[in-house]
């Protein structure tokens, strides 16, 4: 299903946290190297500009964009900011009251008046501009950290890179500059410094599938001594767990999710997020489809996903570089491999 492009896949069984798929790709022939390759073969691995030795699923990093998204609405309930009943007005963009900076949406005119439930199902950048801008940052780093993001999920995966769950005292130590109430808006879609693994997404998906629980990952199925992790929420009730599900669920299977073109791909329901990773900051259309003529400035299609629903036994994350769009890019991929596990 990956068709060699350059990307990762990354499947657990929730119950057991084990580590049930995990492809990078491009990759190599490790029967040929152990048994021995020529010096000019080994070469053209080494200067491949694919990189097939590197290990995209557990180092590269990769922004979660929208992915990100269903833990933003967890923060805007628990914190009190939301509800489900809480509905704004989405024209398409976002101004920064500081300075009027805007910040556009990936729908030119928007998506009209948007609840939590919509939101999540269209993904309305401004809902979720708006809900980071009234988020504390230091609570919604902490927030963030217990559900993966800037931690080492794995108990026995080789040199994992933890990514980056920024701080403004992270900021101020690297780049010199303080925090910006714009950074805060920038990480309630997943853009700006935060970025994450593959392996540290299929954590977070397990965590949403588990309604914040789970189980430290591993390559070793039904690994004895494993820590169990259970996120510790005041306002956060099953309701709501079961709220955001459906919205999850609304991603592929409503006439107006972000992945409807994957309803026939499966004969049983999956929850989901899809998202667009942006590598070049564009203001139109037009614009985008100017920097798309260099393949390496296309944006990385990126998805997460867990099923069968209502009990889901598999999570799954797949980032696809330059594949542009979660949904129909990376979205088939992560049916495939649901498809492949649950009909065992």
């Amino acid at each position: 299903q990956m068709d060699n492009r350059r990307g990762a896949v990354v499947a657990i069984e929730i119950d057991s946290g084990s580590i049930v798929s995990y492809v990078s790709t491009p990759s190599f022939s490790t029967n040929a190297i152990s048994n021995g390759i020529s010096s000019r073969a080994f070469n053209e691995l080494i200067q491949d500009n694919d990189k097939p030795f590197f290990d995209r699923a557990s180092q590269g990093r990769y922004s979660p964009a929208s992915t990100i998204k269903p833990a933003i609405a967890l923060f805007g309930i628990e914190n009190n900011i939301i509800d489900w009943d809480f509905s704004m007005e989405d024209p398409g963009y976002f101004i920064l009251p500081e300075d009027q900076r805007v910040y556009r949406g990936w729908r030119k005119g928007g998506h009209g008046n948007v609840n939590l439930n919509k939101a999540m199902i269209v993904s309305s950048n401004t809902f979720f501009f708006s809900l980071a801008y009234k988020s504390d940052i230091n609570k919604l780093i902490q927030h963030l950290s217990n559900f993966g993001f800037g931690a080492r999920v794995c108990s026995d995966c080789f040199n994992p890179d933890k990514a980056l769950l920024p701080t403004p005292e992270w900021k101020m130590n690297n780049l010199n500059f303080g925090w910006f109430k714009g950074d805060t808006v920038n990480l309630g879609v997943g853009q700006g410094y935060l970025s994450a693994t593959p392996l540290q997404l299929a954590y977070y998906s397990t965590v949403l599938a588990n309604k914040g629980t789970s189980r430290e990952l591993s390559f070793i199925h039904d690994k004895l001594n494993v820590k169990n992790l259970n996120i510790q929420f005041n306002n956060i009730e099953d309701f709501d767990w079961k709220r955001l599900h459906q919205s999850m669920i609304g991603v592929i299977e409503s006439p107006i999710g972000t992945a409807k073109r994957l309803q026939e791909l499966k004969t049983y329901t999956v929850a989901a997020k899809s998202g667009t990773v942006e590598l070049v900051s564009t203001d139109t259309k037009e614009d985008y489809k100017i920097i798309r003529e260099t393949e390496g400035n296309r944006d990385h299609a990126i998805i997460i996903a867990f099923g069968p629903m209502p009990n889901p036994k598999y999570a799954v994350s797949v980032v696809i570089e330059n594949g542009e769009s979660g949904g129909s890019v990376a979205g088939p991929v992560a049916i495939a491999v649901l498809n492949s596990l649950i009909g065992r």
